[in-house]
C-alpha cells in the first residue's frame, strides 16, 4: 500500500510563511526597541509549554514550561518584561 500525506505540502507552505512572518517581526522588534536580543514565544495547543525557534542569537528550538522562568512569568501575568541588564 502507498499512503500520501495530502496535507504535507500545505503544512510546509504554512511553516515557511510563519518563518517569514516571525523573522520580519523579530528583525523589526530588535530595531524598534534597541534590544541586543529578543524572542518571540508561542504557546502549544495544550497551553502547557512555550516554544520559540525565533530567538535572536540561536538557531535551535527552545521549549520552556509556562510555569518556569521569565517567559513563563510573562505568560502567567500577561505583562511584557523588558530586562535592562540581563547579565545581572
Amino acid at each position: 500500500m502507498i499512503f500520501k500525506d495530502t496535507d504535507k505540502a500545505d503544512r510546509l507552505k504554512k511553516a515557511k510563511e510563519l518563518d517569514s512572518i516571525f523573522q520580519t517581526v523579530m528583525k523589526d522588534t530588535n530595531r524598534i526597541v534597541s534590544a541586543e536580543r529578543c524572542s518571540l514565544w508561542l504557546i502549544d495547543k495544550e497551553g502547557l509549554e512555550l516554544w520559540t525557534k525565533f530567538a535572536s542569537g540561536t538557531e535551535e528550538t527552545i521549549h520552556v514550561s509556562k510555569n518556569k522562568g521569565v517567559v513563563g512569568a510573562c505568560v502567567r501575568s500577561g505583562h511584557i518584561v523588558n530586562i535592562h541588564d540581563a547579565y545581572k
